[in-house]
Order: structure tokens, then C-alpha cells, then sequence
């Protein structure tokens, strides 16, 4: 098996996850579906790779990275509850996907964001979404919400 390392986020990784969200606009897996323009999107990722309330990783195979997983914190991120909550997203390149990397990778990140105190973690998943149901369920998480909401996503949630 070809190892697998997560790194820290930098700015200098801005083309890698626009890259990543441009691969899955128009899917599901973008819930509010948008993509801003490149600059409007490298002055977010510059802040997220340097703010306390985002754990923000990026996988690395073979010395290339291959996508990116992020954990961001959410205030009152349980309903009825006012517990916070690390939402998290995940993203491999499309020339790597259907391979298992994308549950080694996530699996790997969510054991990270537990030693890091970025616990419960949470994940919106589109009801159609298969691949990311079965790698999120795969690595722990289980299903909150019984019902999805308007736009199809149910909340999944791993607690350590």
C-alpha cells in the first residue's frame, strides 16, 4: 500500500482546492453550490488556513497532494444543543477517486482532529451521495437527522 501523509494547509494550496471544488461544482456534494471568483476564493483560504476554527488538511500520496479535508467549527452545531461541532469536508481529485484513497484519507484526518480536541465532527451528506455515504459511514460516522433537509442532505455525526 503506498503511504499516505496529511500536512497542514498553506496558502500556496489555493489552486490545489479550487481545483477540487471546481471538480465537484455542479455535483452534489457542494451544498450551497457556488463558486466565487479565483480571488474571492484564495482570500478565503487564506484566512481558513489560518484561523484556530478550522483544521484544514490537505493528503498526501507519493509527495503529491491528492485533495484536501477540513474540519470548520460550528457553534450550537447539534440541534437543541449548544455544544459545538467540527463540520467536515473532504474532496480527492477526480483522477483518484474510486480507489479506497478517499476513506484512508478521511479516516486519517478524523483521527487528527480527535488529537487535536476537534471532537464531535460532523458531516452534511446529500441523500444521493453514495460515495460519501458509504466512506463517512466506513469511518464512524452515523446518521442524526432521520429526516433530510429541503435541499437533501442529511447530518451524520462521529463522536470519539
Amino acid at each position: 500500500m503506498i503511504p499516505l501523509a496529511l500536512r497542514l494547509a498553506t496558502a500556496e494550496d489555493t489552486q490545489l482546492v479550487w481545483r477540487c471544488r471546481q471538480e465537484i461544482a455542479g455535483g452534489t456534494a457542494i451544498q450551497n453550490n457556488e463558486l466565487d471568483s479565483f480571488a474571492h476564493h484564495a482570500a478565503w483560504m487564506e484566512s481558513a488556513v489560518d484561523s484556530p476554527e478550522v483544521l484544514f488538511l490537505i493528503p498526501v500520496l507519493n509527495s503529491d497532494p491528492v485533495g484536501y479535508v477540513r474540519f470548520n467549527r460550528e457553534e450550537k452545531g447539534l440541534s437543541g444543543s449548544a455544544q459545538s461541532v467540527w463540520r467536515t469536508s473532504i474532496c480527492v481529485l477526480a483522477a483518484k477517486r474510486a480507489s479506497g484513497l478517499g476513506q484512508r484519507i478521511l479516516k486519517i484526518a478524523c483521527e487528527r482532529a480527535e488529537e487535536a480536541d476537534k471532537s464531535p465532527q460532523v458531516a452534511d451528506i446529500h441523500r444521493d451521495n453514495i460515495a460519501s455515504l458509504r466512506i463517512f459511514t466506513h469511518c464512524g460516522f452515523s446518521r442524526l437527522s432521520p429526516k433530510a433537509n429541503s435541499l437533501g442532505y442529511h447530518r451524520y455525526i462521529r463522536s470519539a
